[in-house]
């Protein structure tokens, strides 16, 4: 890839020093103690509001600058990722303040789609954004339309997708950019789980050697289910975590035959969070030098807290081994070491061919009709 994005210190650091070419940052709100560091490893800089713009637009002058801008108009089937929200804190709003700041900027940040899937809907939001800003779009050099569209997806239509940007920019004369995010490792991982126990209560309930709160967040963030396939056999059953958490359901499926312990079952579409663990890494790999220079005691013990988390979680995937939990010096990470047993994280392409999977593929329902805004 040519480019990278982030949104962290840590992240515009891995970006620039482990993968080089283009590094742009952007963050909702930049914090005083970490702005020089953090520019001194971008290539562009992105502000959430004029207000920041004006508080560290000065420190980035020989860098390209960009704003991010809120329209009002998205394509969200979740709200919680939606960033035209009701009081959504993401974006500048105010097209007077946006206009006041075009001398100190050459781009604008437009990140208004969540795995969107269609072309033409992206089109109709391109269409508002080019109409809503075509007195501003013609000073800038570049334009960020962020990630959210899913043209990763089978059959997506990716000739009309590019016809759809180059129009504009030849129209406009900007560089367009759009952000990858999980779209280059959908479909490609499972995540392999064993049946441990199984319960009745009103339904069938597999409990299995993991968690959803470890391994596929998203699921309890966005209220969705886990996939397998196929998902039309006679025997249902819930599949559950083994951590504390009530809700710790990865979904209800079914099978071709009655589960028992021991089974294998394969989670499909788990590599946003192996993802996201792994530049959890890097990010702490990047950042030990704030470890050995930092002066705040809490400071230190975030930071080995942090590392000591990843490790447990790298153990937790089998990709180390701990062989005495006495080697933990924290009593609470002894207790968690204690609680977890290690399920495996695995490409699709392996997994495909375990002769001991129960299934794979997408099982969850169709999601809701997106919301599409406009103000």
């Amino acid at each position: 890839m040519d480019c990278r994005t982030s949104s962290s210190l840590n992240e515009v650091r891995l970006g620039k020093e482990k993968f080089g070419g283009e590094t742009h940052v952007y963050s909702v709100a930049y914090a005083d103690s970490e702005i020089d560091d953090v520019i001194s490893h971008a290539n562009k800089v992105i502000f959430n509001s004029v207000n920041q713009l004006e508080c560290f637009g000065a420190k980035a002058t020989h860098l390209p600058i960009g704003l991010r801008v809120n329209l009002g108009v998205s394509h969200s089937y979740f709200d919680l990722a939606d960033p035209a929200r009701p009081s959504s804190r993401l974006e500048e709003i105010d097209l007077t303040r946006i206009e006041s700041v075009m001398d100190r900027i050459s781009g604008f940040m437009l990140h208004c789609n969540c795995e969107n899937g269609s072309v033409a809907a992206f089109s109709v939001l391109l269409d508002r954004i080019e109409i809503r800003l075509s007195g501003l779009l013609a000073w800038l050099d570049w334009v960020s339309l962020g990630g959210g569209i899913a043209f990763t997806k089978d059959g997506y239509p990716i000739d009309q997708l590019a016809v759809r940007l180059r129009a504009c920019a030849d129209k406009f004369g900007v560089q367009i950019y759009l952000e990858l995010g999980d779209i280059v490792i959908i479909d490609t991982t499972a995540l392999e789980v064993s049946v441990l126990d199984i319960v009745e209560n009103s339904k069938a309930v597999a409990i299995v050697d993991s968690a959803v709160e470890a391994h596929m967040l998203d699921l309890l963030v966005y209220r969705e289910s886990a996939a397998i396939a196929p998902n039309s056999r006679p025997h249902s059953y819930f599949i559950a975590g083994k951590s504390c958490l009530a809700g710790d359901v990865f979904g209800e499926f079914s099978f071709a035959k009655p589960l028992v312990i021991g089974d294998r079952i394969s989670l499909l579409n788990a590599g946003s969070a192996f993802l996201n663990m792994s530049v959890l890494q890097a990010c702490l790999e990047t950042g030990a030098g704030l470890y050995r220079h930092s002066h705040s005691r809490r400071a230190r013990q975030d930071l080995r807290d942090a590392a000591l988390v990843w490790q447990l979680r790298r153990w937790q995937r089998g990709i180390i081994s701990i062989s005495s939990p006495a080697s933990i010096s924290s009593m609470s990470m002894r207790a968690a070491v204690g609680a977890i047993s290690p399920p495996i994280l695995i490409p699709k392409s392996i997994s495909a061919n375990s002769p001991a999977r129960c299934g794979a593929g997408r099982t969850a329902s169709e999601p809701p009709t997106p919301c599409l805004k406009s103000v």
